[in-house]
C-alpha cells in the first residue's frame, strides 16, 4: 500500500510446546494496515490474533521478521502505539478525567495541558459531562469509552484494539460499534481491531483478515466496502459475511 503505517514482513513467532516442540504460532507473515484504515483481524482461538497485537504494541517480540509503525522498527511499547483491552484497566480510585490523563502524566506533560487534552478526549467519546465522577460509578460501555478516550489522548499513530467490546452486552456492544465508526471518523484514527464476532468484523472494518494456525505470508481477506452506518440486515452485509465466514475452517 501506499501509504501503509503498520508493515510486518516475515514475521515468525514460536512458543514452546509441553512435548518439547515449537509451537510455530506465525510463520512468516506479512501484512500492511494503511493510514486512516480500520482493520479487523479474526480466526479461531491460538491462530496468532493477539500474539500479533502484542508484537506490535511491543510487549512482545518476533523471533525473526520485522515490524515497523510510521517506518519505525517496534522495539517496545511507545507513544505512537495504544491498546485497549477487553477488561478496560481503570483505575477505580481516579475519576473519568484522571483516568483518561494517566498515560500524558506518565509521558510528563503538564497538569493543565494534560486536563485539557483529557477533557477534549472525553468530549468526543460523549463522557464529558461526567469527567468528575469516580470511574466505577460508570456502566460498562461507558467505562470502555473512557478507555477509549485515554488511548486516543496520547495521539497514537495506531490504535490496536483487543475484543474491547467482548464483555459487553447485545445493546451496549451496538451502541460501542456506532460510537468507535463516530470516533474514527472525528479523529481519522487507524484502527487494527481483534474480535470472534464475524458481524462485529463486518461492521467495523474496512477489511477483514483472517489468520489460521501457523499462518505464512499474507493472510486471507475480504474487503468490505459499505458505506457507514451500516445496516446488518441488509442483502450487501449478509453478503459480505457470507465471504468472511467462508475464510474460516468449517468448526470455527
Amino acid at each position: 500500500m501506499a501509504d501503509a503505517i503498520v508493515t510486518c514482513a516475515e514475521v515468525v513467532r514460536t512458543f514452546p510446546s509441553s512435548d518439547g516442540t515449537e509451537n510455530r504460532v506465525l510463520r512468516g507473515l506479512d501484512l500492511e494496515v494503511q493510514r486512516g484504515e480500520c482493520v479487523v483481524i479474526i480466526g479461531p482461538s491460538g491462530c496468532g490474533k493477539s500474539t500479533l497485537l502484542n508484537i506490535l504494541a511491543g510487549f512482545d517480540k518476533p523471533n525473526s521478521g520485522t515490524v515497523t509503525v510510521a517506518g519505525n522498527p517496534v522495539k517496545g511499547p511507545g507513544p505512537d502505539r495504544a491498546v485497549v483491552f477487553q477488561d478496560y484497566a481503570l483505575l477505580p480510585w481516579l475519576t473519568t478525567l484522571e483516568n483518561v490523563a494517566v498515560g500524558l502524566r506518565i509521558r510528563g506533560m503538564r497538569k493543565k495541558e494534560r486536563l485539557a487534552r483529557a477533557q477534549q478526549y472525553l468530549d468526543i467519546v460523549g463522557l464529558g459531562h461526567v469527567a468528575d465522577r469516580e470511574v466505577y460509578r460508570l456502566s460498562g460501555g461507558m467505562q470502555q469509552r473512557v478507555s477509549i478516550a485515554r488511548a486516543l489522548a496520547l495521539e497514537p499513530s495506531i490504535l490496536l484494539m483487543d475484543e474491547p467490546f467482548g464483555a459487553l452486552d447485545a445493546i451496549q456492544r451496538g451502541i460501542m460499534h456506532k460510537e468507535l465508526t463516530r470516533i474514527r471518523r472525528e479523529t481519522e484514527s487507524t484502527v487494527l481491531f481483534i474480535t470472534h464476532s464475524l458481524e462485529e468484523a463486518v461492521y467495523l472494518g474496512d477489511r477483514v483478515i483472517a489468520l489460521s494456525h501457523g499462518t505464512a505470508g499474507a493472510p486471507t481477506e475480504v474487503a468490505v466496502p459499505l458505506a457507514y452506518p451500516r445496516d446488518p440486515l441488509s442483502d450487501e452485509f449478509t453478503e459480505i459475511m457470507r465471504q468472511v465466514r467462508a475464510l474460516l475452517p468449517e468448526e470455527h
